[in-house]
């Protein structure tokens, strides 16, 4: 059966408040239009999840290539079917949410990205990097909000990691602002021991004020990404108490 975009989205929100209680802080802060970069500190597979179920717009979501098939689709179902926790559901249930989850991926526009990328020459990482920048600056500047989760990988402590540039420097070459996040209260909110819980999880998505291209540093060199890596950082800080 074919569920519409809208419904999908009320839909899955109402399954994960079996296990979450979502609460969003901030929404007035994106604006209706206009390309930014949303950044967000990562705690949790469920994390693009929430952004992407609460966010008031659609996001673009950077994503690692491991996730993808070779035609690149994101391997929905072998995620499911390979993760412990969508086991303990009835087959019946879990054939359903297959089902859906062919119909959710049209609402999942990811990029995927290859981490620590080589190639075969020196000069192969350079031109893949640079492919994949000039990719994302073209999805800003046509006024899409571009999803990037600056820790580079998941933080199973809740402690934010050290930043990377990327997100910056996507910033800094296209001349959007960036729109700092926080999720908080979802860490290990997708390990299988959630089906013990009796209670949802309370969850808070934040959303904060933008860092406008006027606030950011002269120039766009790495001195420049430092120095704008540096005041995402602490935004994203300040929002998570």
């Amino acid at each position: 059966m074919q569920i519409k975009r809208q419904d999908r989205i009320v839909f899955l929100r109402s399954l994960l408040a079996n296990f979450a209680s979502v609460r969003v802080e901030g929404a007035a802060n994106l604006p209706a239009s206009g390309g930014a970069v949303i950044v967000c500190n990562h705690t949790d597979l469920s994390d693009g999840l929430i952004q992407l179920l609460y966010t008031p717009r659609p996001l673009v979501f950077l994503a690692k290539s491991e996730l993808f098939e070779s035609g690149g689709n994101l391997r929905i179902s072998d995620i499911i079917e390979g993760n412990e926790f969508f086991r303990q559901f009835p087959s019946d249930i879990l054939a359903d949410m297959m089902n859906l989850a062919g119909q959710f991926i049209q609402d999942v526009d990811a990029m995927p990205v290859i981490r620590g990328y080589r190639g075969v020459h020196r000069r192969d990482a350079a031109a893949y990097y640079r492919e994949l920048a000039e990719s994302v600056v073209k999805r800003l500047t046509a006024g899409e909000l571009v999803a990037i989760y600056p820790e580079g990988r998941r933080s199973t402590s809740g402690e934010l990691l050290p930043f990377k540039g990327f997100a910056a420097r996507m910033a800094l070459l296209a001349r959007v602002r960036v729109i700092p996040c926080c999720i908080q209260g979802n860490t290990g909110l997708a390990s299988p021991r959630l089906m013990e819980k009796n209670s949802p999880r309370s969850v808070i998505y934040k959303i904060g004020q933008s860092i406008l291209p006027e606030e950011f540093p002269e120039g766009g060199g790495k001195y420049a990404v430092k120095r704008l890596t540096q005041k995402i950082e602490a935004r994203v800080k300040e929002l998570s108490g």
